[in-house]
């Protein structure tokens, strides 16, 4: 078995003061000279005579070990509040408690110490202040976030997963655990009771993202057999309702914003699918190959946009309701690197990206996607991304997990969270919770 692999960094150990001082990382290249040659070989680039017999090759591999699969449509539903529409929750700025312009009680935090492999997925029951944590040792942890003692580890001789743990999320009606791994099965687990889990077969390849509707036990995951699926969560099983396929290189990530999902793949292409009909709406290829992050942006002064990034740092966004699959901005914004994570500001129409070239955008749409702010104080690839009312917490490659205000422009400040790469994020006005590649968690109180 593979043993993780950690970035030096500077680990936990209270709040961080400032941010110079770089990390290097003797041996590894950085990202931009990865990316060149990518694109020197055409690895990347499909539009290339070289590209396109890459791609060709990819397709027929993708086929003999996957398999074909054909769209299968849902079930109808009731319609725009129907069983399949979904929207994220949002904070408004009077939510966030006043403490987390500051900084968390105890700069220090509590660690839960879940395994000695890398952290891969992580998600929190905010009702019951639980946390679970999936990892590369094939297991799942379920800890309380309040004291730190684990409550639950949910691998058994005949229930769970065979491989790495690559997703996992709470249905927060309910409690019941969905995790998704590389051996290419979801499990169900039960909120209650002994360590037992329901397994959801139907994927042919590893599982790269599951999501949840809350509303209704619906889940939508998404794998490298190229399709994503449709799963009814409820009654204590789990069925497949639907298969979307379309794809030609393995689903990377989707985002999913009332019935419509975005789709992106390891060849640099997106689809757009509407969850009602199960249709592919349209499809997109990136200007600079694999697809690093997909978001959608709603808010009434601009509508529901589409926002693509590509792996060459070019982020790319559509106003499918209005214009079609045609982009209404295109550009580099993070040269050299991949664009890691997009999200948006509650309450407001800005965008937020950030990139492996260190750099974290504030963008307004309603002016060309104009530059509101840039933030250049992390000294490391920007792994996660996540906002929380006006703030926007950010983990790096070398443990740093930076709090910035995107109204003000300012970093409030900084901490230690990780002694390796801070892969996962979550806030509640109570609690922010991190986790990464040295195998903890750690959590932070606000008052």
């Amino acid at each position: 078995m593979r043993h993780r692999t950690v970035s030096p960094g500077r680990g936990r150990g209270g709040r961080m003061q400032g941010t110079g001082g770089g990390v290097t990382r003797p041996g590894l290249s950085r990202p931009s000279a990865v990316v060149h040659e990518l694109h020197k070989n055409d690895g990347t680039n499909p539009r290339s005579a070289r590209g396109r017999q890459i791609a060709s090759e990819m397709e027929s591999l993708m086929e003999d070990v996957y398999g074909g699969a054909v769209t299968q449509c849902p079930p109808t539903s009731s319609g725009v509040d129907g069983n399949y529409a979904r929207f994220k929750t949002s904070f408004n700025a009077a939510a966030v408690p006043r403490s987390w312009q500051h900084g968390p009680a105890d700069a220090n935090g509590r660690c839960f110490n879940a395994s000695d492999r890398n952290l891969l997925c992580m998600d929190v029951y905010i009702k019951n202040k639980l946390c679970v944590v999936g990892s590369a040792d094939h297991g799942l942890k379920v800890f309380d976030i309040t004291t730190g003692k684990e409550k639950k580890n949910l691998y058994a001789k005949n229930y769970g997963h065979t491989e790495w743990v690559t997703c996992c999320k709470f249905f927060q009606n309910s409690g019941q655990i969905i995790s998704g791994g590389m051996d290419s099965k979801l499990c169900l687990w039960e909120a209650t009771g002994p360590v037992r889990c329901s397994d959801l077969l139907g994927h042919t390849g590893s599982i790269s993202q599951v999501e949840v509707n809350n509303s209704s036990n619906i889940a939508l995951s998404s794998g490298y057999d190229r399709t994503m699926r449709l799963w009814d969560c409820g009654g204590g099983g789990g069925r497949c309702l639907a298969t979307l396929a379309g794809h030609k290189a393995p689903v990377m990530m989707f985002s999913w914003c009332g019935a419509q999902v975005l789709s992106g793949d390891r060849q640099g292409t997106a689809k757009m699918w509407d969850l009602e009909t199960g249709n592919c709406l349209a499809t997109m290829a990136t200007k600079r190959g694999q697809i690093g992050s997909l978001w959608h942006l709603l808010h009434t002064s601009v509508g529901l946009l589409s926002v693509i990034g590509d792996q060459g740092g070019v982020v790319t966004v559509v106003d499918f309701p209005r214009t079609g699959s045609k982009p209404i901005f295109q550009d580099v914004l993070h040269p050299g690197g991949v664009v890691s994570g997009i999200r948006s500001i509650d309450e407001t129409p800005y965008l937020v990206t950030a990139g492996a070239d260190k750099v974290i955008l504030t963008l307004d749409p309603r002016a060309n996607f104009a530059e509101v702010h840039r933030f250049t104080d992390h000294r490391d690839f920007i792994y996660s991304l996540e906002t929380f009312g006006p703030l926007v917490l950010s983990g790096g490659g070398n443990g740093w997990l930076l709090v910035h205000n995107a109204m003000t422009g300012k970093c409030c400040y900084g901490l230690g969270a990780n002694a390796a790469a801070v892969r996962e994020i979550f806030a509640t006005p109570e609690h922010l919770v991190a986790a990464g590649d040295d195998g903890n968690a750690m959590v932070y109180d606000y008052m």
